[in-house]
């Protein structure tokens, strides 16, 4: 499992809701077409939550844009 391009693919909505960044999501890769679910730890929801604040990202936008 490549892990850093299914991280390069998400985005705001696949891991929040309503400004609450979800404890479990799942993303379905293009190449396989199953979907991938994987749970987020308290550390690393604070951790989204802030990156999202501080890039100003909305529910859509890529949670890792490219320059």
């Amino acid at each position: 499992m490549k892990v850093v391009g299914y991280l390069l693919q998400l985005r705001v909505n696949d891991v929040a809701r309503g400004g609450e960044v979800l404890t479990r999501a799942s993303v379905i890769p293009q190449k396989t077409r199953e979907p991938v679910r994987f749970e987020l730890t308290e550390p690393t929801r604070v951790a989204v939550a802030a990156w999202i604040a501080k890039a100003g990202l909305t529910s859509g936008r890529y949670l890792f844009p490219s320059r």
